[in-house]
């Protein structure tokens, strides 16, 4: 499942923007989400997602490699920070 396609992230990240902009999230209940007013927070949060997607996976690549470093045979922190990070062009195919 795409990253974007997961509600549950979209809810999350535009309740924040809806708290933030207006100091409460009005699109808290009955899937408000769908409503037009919130249309606004539910835009920007896919947009934040989209840009933050492939940073949080570098991340979590980056820590995947550094887990191993001082071991003697560190290949399966290297496979696992290539399959981490071949997660970048999978979201962005799924875009």
């Amino acid at each position: 499942m795409s990253t974007i396609e997961n509600e549950a992230w979209v809810e999350a990240v535009a309740r924040a923007i809806c708290t933030e902009t207006y100091g409460r999230c009005m699109c808290v209940s009955h899937n408000a989400f769908q409503h037009a007013h919130c249309d606004y927070p539910k835009r920007s949060a896919i947009a934040a997602i989209r840009a933050l997607g492939p940073l949080i996976v570098e991340r979590c690549a980056e820590v995947a490699r550094q887990q191993n470093i001082g071991m003697y045979d560190h290949s399966g922190a290297v496979a696992a920070s290539v399959a981490i990070r071949a997660l970048i062009q999978k979201e962005a195919d799924h875009a």
